[in-house]
């Protein structure tokens, strides 16, 4: 499954975890929002191209 930014649509984006966030940061210059992950779709960073 590839990660879609769902405020913009884009499918560039990166992985990020730290202490209170885990998610996905969408790349697009024209959004870069932030995209919070569930805890089972964080197995998929690991099989997915993002």
């Amino acid at each position: 499954m590839m990660w879609s930014c769902p405020y913009c649509g884009g499918s560039a984006g990166q992985p990020f975890e730290d202490r209170s966030l885990r998610g996905t940061l969408c790349l697009n210059p024209e959004c870069g929002r932030f995209d919070d992950v569930a805890e089972n779709i964080q197995d998929d960073w690991d099989t997915t191209d993002l």
